[in-house]
């Protein structure tokens, strides 16, 4: 699988008949290597070292950034924008954090740059030309203009801008891979993070059909990268500001009942079981191999559902 196949297909359909620029691609392995965390020791040398993650900045502006977090002595470091993949008007937001330290007797500094799990998002990114999400603020970070300029030169084609839409994250977990001390902490194999085009209460309140069908109905996106939902998502998106989770079991795909499965507990009670919709089961079974590329999952270890379980599932589901 190529890298563009790789990305592409996060979400399907998003990039048809679109090529995808090499600074784009550049861009998005930067973005993803900067979330885990970069640490330069050498203090004289992180102008260098860090402009090839961050090609959209100046020798002078990656300067401005290490003056001000310097002179400001700041435990958070010195937040800043960085390009959107994706959504016009919005950034990510990175952070540098310069430390001093003693070796050998000599005064030494540590430089850290980090991916903040929020993006900001802007009024001219939504449909609505309106404020959403607690990270939809007036304010914007430095160097946002240069920022959302570089993605407009580079990639401007596919930049786009996004109606708010309820999220929603999908844990799909193996219920007999338990850990031995924490038996209620299954073991989380990969995340499917969706959006919906109505508000989820209604989506729950919504008796016209069987709620994996209600479900089936109203997603609208679907994608395996937290990187590039972070960005799709309304306002700011992190797994503790999210407030809608479901554990599903990876063998029988059907949602937890309290903290495990309960088809693979041996229950005979399965007329409130709740399978998945047709969109999850398809998307896992169309990027079995991009999934587990992504969150490391060895060939051995089921990740789609037994599909005649699942049907079974549906039939008694309400």
């Amino acid at each position: 699988m190529s890298l563009k196949d790789y990305i592409v297909s996060y979400i399907p359909g998003l990039w048809e008949d679109t090529k995808l620029s090499p600074e784009w691609l550049d861009w998005y392995n930067s973005l993803h290597y900067i979330s885990n965390i970069v640490t330069c020791t050498d203090y004289q040398n992180f102008i260098h070292t860090y402009s090839k993650y961050l090609p959209y900045l100046s020798v002078k502006q990656l300067q401005e950034i290490c003056c001000e977090s310097l002179d400001n002595n700041l435990f958070c470091g010195v937040e800043f924008a960085a390009p959107p993949l994706l959504v016009n008007h919005s950034c990510h937001i990175l952070s540098m954090d310069i430390r001093a330290l003693k070796r050998n007797g000599k005064q030494l500094y540590t430089v850290s740059l980090s991916c903040s799990m929020t993006t900001r998002r802007y009024p001219k990114s939504y449909t609505d030309d309106q404020l959403h999400g607690e990270s939809s603020i007036i304010f914007k970070p430095l160097f946002y203009d240069t920022a959302l300029q570089y993605a407009r030169k580079h990639w401007n084609h596919i930049l786009t801008i996004q109606p708010h839409m309820q999220k929603k994250t999908y844990k799909f977990a193996d219920p007999l891979n338990m850990t031995r001390h924490f038996p209620t902490n299954t073991n989380i194999l990969f995340n499917l993070f969706v959006q919906y085009d109505k508000d989820y209460n209604d989506i729950v309140d919504d008796h016209s059909a069987k709620q994996y069908e209600v479900h089936n109905n109203h997603m609208q996106i679907i994608t395996h990268s937290r990187l590039i939902f972070r960005e799709l998502s309304s306002g700011v998106y992190t797994d503790t500001i999210c407030c809608h989770h479901e554990k599903i079991c990876c063998h029988h795909g059907i949602l937890f009942t309290t903290e495990s499965c309960a088809m693979c507990n041996g229950s005979n009670n399965q007329e409130k079981l709740q399978p998945i919709c047709d969109k999850l089961y398809d998307y896992i079974k169309d990027h079995e191999t991009s999934i587990r590329i992504h969150s490391k999952i060895g060939i051995g270890q089921q990740i789609i559902a037994d599909s005649n379980l699942l049907q079974k599932t549906k039939n008694n589901s309400y």
